[in-house]
This record gives structure tokens, C-alpha cells and sequence, in this order.
């Protein structure tokens, strides 16, 4: 059996114990993106050497296979290269002064040591000092945040009971607010927010994690609207300002265009390259600050195709800030 054919059946075999419901047939397609017929194949030749694996029935009748727990323990090892890809990705949380999620990480790390053999410890020991030595991130200057733990906690279990909370945060650095809340989501980018809607208003409003004085967590719950995704919502808004998502247009010239072309400005963006040279990029999303600020950066080498209208909306919106 060649190589990689090798390397999926192994990992496939991974992911059937690692998944709490199994794995489907249509998804070990997708993962693999390997035709039916293969994906049946590999599923027979797990089934072949594991016995004890279990089949269930799922909704709407879809078949899930799974491998009960220790079925892979003696099969499982770990390499130079993913405790590297580890660390490196500890040294960018703390960076970014994700410093919750850095001492998690670390956890996860130092567990991850202890499962090792001694023998494999000392053998990728080696390749990982070079690793370290040889690979780094060009890090930009970021604010400097202060992120109270306990506030961490309280709201991250505020978050996933539903409970609402009584905050005390300050706003422009000087007034002190208290307001009811329910809690949804983080939001990270060079500045940390808790993103929590307010029934008052009838809006969600975005606070900075370091701006918290207080957090008290209250014993009344509240339910999460049933069609809120924070990846969808995200993707609405061009940075943090929430705003009713609108046509963007972008046309970049020649001289802009090759620049242009790598760059990723939103998640659902299109890219036509036109007969000219020039680039044109469209995609969806509101927050007309933002925007205005990722357009100033490009000077005159970027024109504004729609909004029709966009220097009217710069004008206005920065009335209201």
C-alpha cells in the first residue's frame, strides 16, 4: 500500500475514535475527498483489523463508525514537527496576550510530554531545538493588554451556561458602566472583545476585555437566538463595527493589482482579473470606518466602484463616532 493511502487509513482510524458519534461515509468523502467507493473501501479495511468497531445509526438513518476508546494505543505516537507546530502556536498567543489560552496550551503541552515514552522524548528532543532555533514569526507592535483571569473565567462560564451577567467596564478610559448582558462570544484581533447583547437596546455591543472592572454572574438565563452564527456575523462586518452588511466594490489599477491579488480583505471576497491588468474585488460586508481606513492605505491606487455613494457614507458615519 503506497504511502499516503497508508497515512489516511491511519488517520481515519484516528478520527473514528476521536469522534464521540463516529464517522459517516460522506464524511470520510469530504475529508479525504476520495470517491464512495474508496471511502467504503477504507472503512472496510479498518473494520477488517478492528473488530470492535462499533456501528451506529445517527439522524436521518446515516450510518457513523467509531473505534472505542484505547483501540489505538499502542498505534499512536507523536512527531518533532507537531510538538513544534504547538509551540510555535504558544508563542503566537502570547503574543497576541491571549494569556489564558497560552497557560491552556501549555497545559495541553506538558500533558501531551507525559504520554510519550521516554525513548521517543529523547529522540525528537533533538529536532525540536533545531526547529525552534530555525523557525519565528515577524511579530508587528501590539497594544499592550491587561486581561483579569477571574473575569476570563466567569464570563467564559457565563457564556456557556446562558447566564446573564452584571458588567462594570469603562468607557474612554475614565467612565465606569454597569449594564445586564447575556454573553455570546469572544472576538479576538488586536484588541480582545466580549461580544454580549443587551435586551435594553435590542443590539449587541462589543466590550474590551481589558476595559472589565467587574463580573458578576447572575442566576437568571436567557436563550441564544437559534439563527446566530459568530462566523456569519463576522463575516458581515469589515472589522468590529457592526453595521447592515452592503455591496463593496474595489477596483484596484495595474500598479496596485499583482498586491492586491494577495491579499485576502474578506472571507467571502471575489476576484476578477480584468482585461486591462487592473483587479477588481467584491464581497459583502458593513462598516464603512473600517473599510475606509483598509482603503486609505492603498491611496489613489483604489477606487470606490460601489458603493455609488460611499464618500456621502464616510462623511456620515464619522458624524456618529
Amino acid at each position: 500500500m503506497a504511502y499516503e493511502k497508508t497515512h489516511n487509513i491511519f488517520d481515519l482510524a484516528i478520527r473514528m475514535q476521536s469522534s464521540a458519534e463516529g464517522i459517516s461515509i460522506a464524511e470520510i468523502m469530504q475529508q479525504f475527498n476520495v470517491s464512495r467507493r474508496t471511502a467504503e473501501r477504507m472503512r472496510n479495511f479498518i473494520r477488517e483489523r478492528f473488530p470492535q468497531l462499533t456501528e451506529t445509526i445517527g439522524e436521518h438513518s446515516v450510518k457513523h463508525w467509531h473505534l472505542p476508546y484505547g483501540a489505538l494505543k499502542n498505534y499512536i505516537s507523536f512527531s518533532a514537527e507537531e510538538v513544534s507546530t504547538l509551540q510555535n502556536a504558544l508563542r503566537f498567543l502570547k503574543h497576541m496576550q491571549l494569556s489564558e489560552q497560552s497557560r491552556i496550551l501549555a497545559c495541553l503541552l506538558s500533558k501531551l510530554k507525559a504520554m510519550m515514552k521516554p525513548e521517543v522524548c529523547c529522540r525528537i528532543e533533538t529536532d525540536l531545538e533545531i526547529m525552534q532555533a530555525s523557525e519565528g514569526y515577524l511579530f508587528r507592535p501590539v497594544q499592550k493588554v491587561e486581561i483579569n483571569p477571574h473575569h476570563l473565567a466567569r464570563l467564559r462560564h457565563a457564556v456557556a451556561a446562558c447566564h446573564k451577567i452584571r458588567l462594570c467596564w469603562q468607557e474612554s478610559g475614565y467612565t465606569k458602566k454597569w449594564g445586564t448582558l447575556c454573553p455570546y462570544a469572544f472576538i479576538y484581533g488586536p484588541k480582545h472583545y466580549l461580544m454580549a447583547y443587551t435586551e435594553q437596546k435590542h443590539q449587541f455591543r462589543y466590550i474590551g476585555l481589558n476595559d472589565i472592572v467587574d463580573v458578576r454572574e447572575t442566576d437568571d438565563y436567557f436563550i441564544r437566538s437559534s439563527d446566530f452564527c459568530l462566523e456569519k456575523h463576522c463575516c458581515e462586518n469589515f472589522g468590529l463595527f457592526s453595521e447592515t452588511a452592503f455591496e463593496n466594490e474595489w477596483l484596484f489599477d495595474v500598479q496596485a493589482a499583482a498586491a492586491a491579488k494577495n491579499y485576502i480583505f474578506h472571507p467571502h471576497q471575489q476576484v476578477y482579473e480584468n482585461a486591462d491588468g487592473s483587479l477588481t474585488v467584491r464581497f459583502k460586508a458593513g462598516g464603512v470606518l473600517e473599510l475606509d481606513r483598509c482603503l486609505y492605505s492603498w491611496g489613489s491606487h483604489v477606487k470606490v466602484v460601489k458603493p455609488h455613494n460611499w464618500k456621502q457614507m464616510v462623511r456620515e458615519a464619522k458624524k456618529n463616532v
